[in-house]
């Protein structure tokens, strides 16, 4: 049964969503320290609302992790998940709402105004003497903010993705410098360096949660861009630049600050001596460190670099034999095609003379003896008559055919439903069959004489094969991306499933020769015709009287929208195709 473009839309599937079902080893690492860093989120925002100080106080020398930072890490996490998984929608609403979160703390920081944001969700019942109770410190507001935007920034797709990545990487480093130097403050004991201004400071949790999100991210974008890549990354000096100067900027806060004076000049200094000692050396230890992994990167990338121009050389060297290759075959495949469009056109040449010949003798014989020849003899030389025109006939559709998509291949703009309204007009089907368009047809351009010959023959064998009183014949098309998806259906007597395949093979008919005109080659010009377009054409039909549907693709190369089908005040109205005398109004 024929089905409408409008069926057929809706009968398309959705495009499937991306595969994410293998995760490299990187990515797992994200992933779980996602998970954890949720579940300990999770315990502590379940921590404040049961009353369980140890979930939100690891020791009395720790800083309360408060609810909202809790519900901070939660999103943060989110975030990282829909990195991970490619869900951009996911990482748009969890960072948006982390950094909606850290703006309004700020603004209550910085106007020293309440608005209600640190106790919207519980009563601190830990530090509740603090100035503020249950607001995060502002080196932890800072973390929030840096993360968040990072993870917006990460999800940047198209040209501006790697300058987006460069400026995730330093705003992330540079959180995870603030994290350091709130972990330098917990071994020396010094609240200055993760208790900002009069806050009750920076938990453990806070900065091990803030550490860990950041070094599996970091570890990620290096195994994908310094290992397995031969250039050195966009964003690998802000990187090195941003890291490097977070530790002696920690250490210029912890110990040159007013803050951290009285703890230099106090007689008990010898006993914290060790740590600081310990927090020196772990500090210059780290710039050891990073000057140590970027010579090594430094030597990585040049011995890649090396590797690839070697590699580069073997391709270019392999693709220029292709190369060369490839040309010596076209070019025997252009002598081929030649010498067989010459041989088809002098073979049907040098056929269609003796034929011809036939053809006068018989005339001439039938003219000499018009009056002796018998009934039954009459009817011999006007079978053979017949027999002739078929063979020339067959003799065109066979030259059609070893020309067919080597000529008129020119790329013009087409109105699709005036090339249709030249065919009908020059097909003139009998009046008891209605040619119509069904909605819109394109503007593109094409090869307009390939298309031209396709539509006209599906339309042709419409028309040549109908055997109703009344009928109508219907084309649509269909304008889906750089692909116009082509219809031609009738309501004729249908061909069955079993000749689907047949009616595109060279010389098949489903009549009788001489029942039906023509060589059985038109089908197949078409399906060659449409291939040679990377296109594909298919029958839909049970032969059961209910009609044919011919559905096919066409690159639309350069569509420029629809046209509107102006018709004459003469011809056929709302679509209907104008041709010669007696096509229904």
């Amino acid at each position: 049964m024929s089905t409408t473009a409008e069926d057929r839309t809706a009968a398309k599937p959705a495009p499937a969503a991306p595969n994410r079902e293998s995760l490299s080893m990187p990515e797992w690492i994200i992933l779980t320290t996602a998970l954890f860093i949720i579940l300990n989120a999770l315990s502590v925002c379940i921590g404040w609302w049961i009353d369980v100080p140890i979930l939100v106080q690891l020791s009395p020398d720790d800083a309360p992790t408060h609810f909202n930072t809790g519900l901070g890490f939660v999103l943060l996490g989110c975030g990282e998940l829909g990195l991970v998984l490619q869900r951009r929608n996911l990482v748009t609403c969890a960072a948006a709402a982390v950094l909606l979160l850290a703006a309004g703390e700020t603004a209550e920081w910085v106007l020293g105004a309440e608005f209600g944001i640190d106790t919207l969700f519980t009563t601190p019942f830990i530090a509740a003497d603090a100035v503020h109770p249950g607001r995060m410190s502002p080196n932890t507001m800072a973390c929030f903010a840096l993360v968040g935007g990072a993870q917006l920034l990460m999800s940047t797709r198209g040209r501006h993705a790697a300058i987006a990545t460069t400026a995730a990487v330093v705003m992330k480093t540079a959180a995870g410098g603030i994290a350091f130097i709130a972990l330098l403050g917990y071994i020396v004991q010094l609240k200055a360096a993760y208790g900002w201004a009069d806050s009750v400071g920076m938990s453990i949790r806070t900065w091990a949660g803030f550490l860990l999100i950041i070094i599996a991210r970091i570890a990620a974008i290096w195994k994908r861009d310094i290992v397995a890549q031969p250039k050195l990354p966009q964003w690998f000096l802000p990187f090195f630049a941003t890291a490097a100067a977070s530790l002696p900027v920690g250490l210029i806060w912890i110990f040159d600050s007013p803050a951290a004076r009285p703890f230099m000049n106090d007689p008990a200094y010898a006993a914290s001596a060790g740590r600081i000692s310990l927090v020196t050396g772990l500090s210059v230890g780290a710039l050891i460190v990073l000057a140590t992994i970027s010579v090594l990167v430094a030597r990585h990338k040049a011995e890649m670099a090396l590797k690839h121009a070697s590699e580069l050389g073997v391709q270019v060297m392999k693709r220029m034999e292709a190369e060369l290759e490839l040309r010596s075959n076209n070019r025997h495949l252009t002598r081929s095609n030649q010498d067989l469009e010459d041989f088809a056109y002098v073979a049907s040449h040098d056929l269609k003379a003796p034929l011809r010949g036939i053809d006068s003798a018989a005339k001439w014989l039938e003219e000499d003896l018009q009056g002796s020849l018998s009934e039954e003899t009459r009817k011999l030389l006007g079978l053979m008559r017949n027999r002739i025109d078929r063979m020339e006939r067959l003799l065109d559709d066979l030259l059609d055919y070893s020309r067919a998509g080597r000529s008129d291949a020119t790329i013009r703009e087409t109105h699709v439903g005036e090339m249709i309204e030249n065919i009908v007009g020059v097909l003139n089907p009998p009046p008891h069959i209605k040619v119509r368009i069904q909605g819109e047809l394109p503007v593109i351009a094409t090869a307009n004489g390939q298309l031209e010959q396709v539509l006209r023959n599906l339309i042709n064998n419409a028309i040549k094969h109908h055997d109703k009183e009344t009928g109508e014949v219907v084309i649509a098309g269909d304008l889906r991306g750089d692909v116009v998806e082509f219809s031609v259906r009738d309501d004729g007597p249908g061909i069955r499933p079993e000749y689907h395949e047949k009616i595109f093979k060279l010389f098949q008919t489903l009549k009788r020769r001489d029942e039906v005109e023509g060589s059985g080659m038109g089908l197949a010009i078409v399906k060659k015709l449409v291939e040679q377009q990377n296109g594909t054409i298919t029958v839909h039909s049970q032969g059961d009287g209910r009609g044919t549907e011919f559905r096919f693709e066409w690159p639309a190369q350069g569509g420029s929208g629809f046209v509107e089908i102006q018709l004459p005040p003469t011809g056929l109205q709302s679509k209907a195709i104008p041709v010669k005398s007696g096509l229904p109004a």
